[in-house]
């Protein structure tokens, strides 16, 4: 008789202690992974929340560049030096509006650099602002326990202030044409006010400014310019700081955004000093001018309107162009609709409805338009006031020609003749 031994449990055993021992390291593997990328995704998060407050701090860098005038006056360095502290001062309160991993940004996270990048001189024409956002010491839950380093997230974006005048003359190749939203009705001949007779404020050839500089330099920002309205038919004139402008016959504002005194019912011509028309004029648009005489009536009311004036002439609480240095600077009047919101009459803003574009049509002194006229360029003007004639007294922020720009336009997402764009972020 055989006797067939049973096996024994003493195996089993040892196969089910293998096995949970393989169960618990694949958890903790599993653990161990899902916690990195709890941790890896909170540094996404936090990299991307540094991007957009860097790109959102350049943008505003470089605006703040072409509101100071720099890209018509590149080679003055106190006018460079002046906007370059500015446009400092906005990129990091532009930053701080944003947080990262929960925590705003502090001034001390952002490097703004105006220096030649990638090899290349951009300030002259087209000046770029470079800033950096660096957050260290993030919040971290689980890769503590392999490392005790901090961790950190950093980002980098550079934003252009794009003018085309003369931009050909340090660039290879035909350079993209501008076009600007919220173009008042005031068409202007290229004439320089103040320079000698026949001088113009751009070259038609490649756009680049015949008289760069501040006006104590001399030059042409800063100049005040007094426009005076005419009509098709007869020859621009100047005088002293007289320029002839001929009312445009622009569309009608359609969903047009602006002061809330904008008189639904007045003209178009009215409408669209009051309001921003979002039709966009581009370089090498054709113009028509209006046929029938402007009433200066409309001409008072408009500009009273967009600059929150509550009568003709200065001090009526409209916004103040502070020509006291080299430096330009708005400050807020009485009646800003800023004041509401923490800002005091008197302090320097960084934006107002004061500050206009109006496009440049394509002939001089002597010489009266076609209709309709080619635009060759733009001018960024601050408006002063309204006088009881309906003359529209301002001062030159910016001069923008379009020389030989060609293609798909870019379009200027404010009043400005200079847009600005993004070129280059670390994504």
């Amino acid at each position: 008789m055989r006797l067939i031994q049973k096996p024994g449990r003493g195996n089993n055993s040892k196969e089910a202690g293998v096995t949970l021992a393989l169960v618990v390291v694949a958890l903790v593997v599993l653990l161990a992974i899902a916690a990195l990328s709890i941790d890896v995704v909170t540094l996404y998060v936090a990299r991307a929340e540094a991007q957009r407050a860097a790109d959102a701090a350049a943008l505003a860098a470089a605006k703040a560049l072409v509101d100071r005038g720099v890209t018509a006056d590149p080679a003055n360095a106190t006018l460079q030096t002046n906007a370059q502290s500015f446009a400092t001062i906005r990129a990091q309160a532009t930053a701080t509006q944003h947080s990262i991993a929960g925590q705003p940004v502090n001034n001390s996270e952002v490097t703004v650099n105006y220096a030649a990048w990638a090899g290349t001189s951009r300030f002259g024409v087209n000046p770029t602002a470079q800033v950096t956002v660096l957050r260290t010491g993030l919040p971290t839950f689980f890769s503590r326990i392999w490392s005790s380093a901090a961790s950190t997230v950093t980002a980098t974006a550079v934003a252009e202030a794009y003018n085309p005048s003369g931009a050909n003359s340090v660039t290879v190749g035909t350079q993209p044409s501008i076009a600007v939203k919220c173009v008042k009705p005031w068409l202007l001949p290229n004439i320089d006010p103040d320079g000698k007779p026949g001088a113009t404020l751009f070259s038609p050839g490649d756009g680049s400014i015949t008289r760069p500089g501040i006006v104590t330099v001399p030059g042409e920002i800063g100049q005040p310019i007094r426009l005076n309205a005419t009509l098709p038919g007869t020859n621009p004139t100047t005088s002293g700081n007289d320029l002839s402008f001929y009312p445009t016959d622009f569309p009608a504002p359609i969903s047009p955004s602006g002061p809330q005194c904008w008189d639904s019912g007045g003209s178009r011509y009215r409408q669209d000093i009051e309001t921003c028309n979002p039709e966009p004029v581009a370089c090498g648009d054709k113009i028509k001018l209006e046929t029938g005489p402007i009433a200066t009536s409309d001409t008072i009311a408009g500009v009273q309107c967009l600059t929150n004036a509550s009568a003709v002439g200065n001090d009526q609480g409209q916004d103040v162009l502070d020509t006291s240095d080299s430096r330009i600077k708005f400050r807020a009047g009485t009646a800003s609709p800023l004041l509401p919101n923490g800002v005091n009459a008197g302090d320097e803003i960084s934006t107002t409805g004061s500050l206009v574009t109006v496009p440049v049509y394509d002939s001089g002194a002597g010489v009266a338009p076609a209709n309709p006229v080619t635009v060759i360029g733009f001018l960024q003007l601050f408006v002063d006031q309204v006088d009881g004639l309906g003359r529209v007294h301002t001062h030159l922020i910016n001069v923008s020609g379009c020389g030989t720009t060609a293609g798909k336009p870019i379009v200027a997402g404010s009043v400005s003749s200079v847009p600005v764009r993004l070129i280059r972020n670390s994504n």
